[in-house]
């Protein structure tokens, strides 16, 4: 069944522009009967379910970033009010984004220090290998307003170098 409507044929789930002019404008009537056959198009193509591989992809690529974008938190949850410097023995240390960490142990406990991330560890000369465990550390920095087992360091010095995180 064939369908035309000022200068468009409508037939199946395909519709073809003929070579006859454009109107400039569309009659409520030609918009009534256009509107209901691109509906039937619609209708048939939310029945396959390759329609779905698009949305399903989108949601799972969201709900794998999601806990990173979490995970990367704000600076807010530390005092910059009270300077902390701790000195002490690195325990464990995590090399890893979105920040890295060392595990330190100080003469009181043992502290959460969050790092910087590691692409700027690098390019200031804090590799990994520095921060082994054993390794004695200088961790100037802010306390965790939440955890009074963390810091977030500013500048860190192993074996007398010295280096800025922020």
């Amino acid at each position: 069944m064939d369908t035309r409507v000022k200068g468009v044929l409508i037939s199946g789930p395909r519709i073809d522009i003929l070579s006859r002019p454009k109107p400039r404008f569309i009659f409520f009537t030609d918009a009534v009967v256009l509107s209901a056959r691109l509906k039937g198009v619609v209708k048939s193509m939310r029945r396959s379910p390759w329609n779905r591989v698009p949305i399903v992809l989108s949601v799972s690529v969201i709900l794998a970033t999601a806990g990173s974008v979490f995970a990367h938190h704000g600076w807010s949850g530390y005092d910059s009010s009270k300077v902390l410097e701790l000195k002490g023995t690195i325990v464990e240390s995590g090399y890893e984004h979105p920040h890295g960490f060392v595990h330190l142990k100080s003469s009181e406990k043992i502290w959460l220090v969050v790092l910087a991330p590691p692409s700027r560890m690098e390019r200031r000369q804090l590799p990994k290998k520095n921060l082994a465990s054993g390794t004695e550390a200088t961790v100037v920095g802010y306390p965790s307003r939440t955890d009074p087992r963390e810091m977030r360091a500013e500048r860190i010095t192993i074996n007398g170098q010295t280096t800025e995180l922020r």
